[in-house]
């Protein structure tokens, strides 16, 4: 397009010298040549300015398909990573409760294989207390949360335990739990559960002398 413009350019300018048109032919003559130059010049300046932005969008869309890829992936490698870490967190809770319940099991033994009642009372304790702390971690793996415990359930099924071991269940004592929906990480649920297990424990043994009827309200 340079080289037709180029080209019309010098014929003009020779037919000008050779033919020497009245003077506003020329100045209309150049005028009109200028304006088709640059209107040429706008045309191709115009071309190559959207060739690039055309360039330039391709580029953005393939950086944007990679990067969205690479987001994925690694979107993907944190999910696989975060999955294989829960499973091996319930594991943990799954593996210290059964250690727990061995203890138990085996204090359990203990129990039934001996009749002094001194030895007994502290054996017993010491069950409820390690059972405290398994039933926190059961909790925990059984849980959708891992590092929330429903105290709810967690101390209803604590308080049944306590008394079921004491042999007050069903019996003479009447149970009744009223607790509101709240969860605690396993750094405050399993003080709180010792402490409710020793305050039922204590309850049991001495707020119903000679064996009295009552109700123990939780």
């Amino acid at each position: 397009m340079l080289f037709v413009t180029a080209a019309v350019w010098l014929g003009w300018s020779a037919v000008a010298l050779q033919a020497t048109p009245a003077p506003e032919w020329q100045h209309y003559g150049f005028a009109l040549l200028s304006a088709t130059m640059l209107g040429i010049v706008i045309h191709l300046v115009r071309t190559r300015t959207l060739k690039r932005l055309e360039q330039l969008r391709l580029q953005n869309e393939r950086y944007n398909e990679e990067l969205e890829e690479r987001v994925a992936e690694r979107t993907a490698a944190l999910q696989n990573s975060l999955d294989e870490k829960e499973v091996l967190l319930r594991e943990v809770h799954h593996r210290v409760k059964n250690n727990l319940q061995i203890v138990c099991s085996l204090l359990d033994l203990q129990v039934h294989a001996s009749s002094d009642p001194i030895l007994l009372t502290p054996l017993i304790e010491s069950r409820g207390r390690i059972l405290s702390m398994a039933l926190v971690h059961e909790k925990l793996y059984q849980s959708d949360q891992l590092n929330q415990i429903d105290m709810s359930s967690y101390l209803e099924h604590l308080v049944t335990d306590v008394f079921n071991t004491s042999g007050e269940w069903p019996g003479h004592i009447s149970l009744e739990i009223d607790i509101e929906a709240l969860e605690l990480d396993i750094d405050r649920a399993i003080p709180c559960g010792l402490v409710l297990h020793e305050l039922v424990s204590n309850a049991l043994r001495h707020a119903f002398p000679d064996k009295g009827s009552g109700r123990l309200l939780i």
